[in-house]
């Protein structure tokens, strides 16, 4: 007998993978700093997105947070089913004072 992998779980290579049909949430949340080291404090206005994207680069999904740098990322009953097996890109960025992509082309595993 077979026992499933935990799902959604983080591989070693930092790939994040979960099987078909799953539901789940997990917050992505970036620690910036400056060139300095010293953290960058957040503003109200600041928005961090997370961005999953298809092997066609097609958006399948984007999420959003103001004013955080904590992305919740919620897979609910709607969403999961646009996610069919395969492999899809997640990229990160940050929009504050200064732009900062944070995640590209990170990959995501749908079993």
């Amino acid at each position: 007998m077979h026992v499933a992998e935990q799902s959604p779980r983080i591989c070693k290579d930092g790939t994040l993978r979960w099987y078909q049909g799953d539901t789940f949430t997990i917050v992505f949340d970036f620690h910036l700093e400056d060139q300095a080291g010293v953290p960058i404090v957040v503003k109200d206005t600041d928005v961090a997105e997370v961005c999953f994207r298809d092997f066609r680069n097609e958006v399948i999904a984007k999420f959003i947070a103001t004013g955080s740098t904590a992305v919740e990322v919620e897979i609910d009953s709607i969403l999961t089913k646009k996610f069919k097996e395969g492999i899809y890109l997640i990229d990160a960025r940050f929009n504050g004072e200064f732009v900062t992509t944070i995640m590209r082309n990170n990959r995501a595993v749908v079993e």
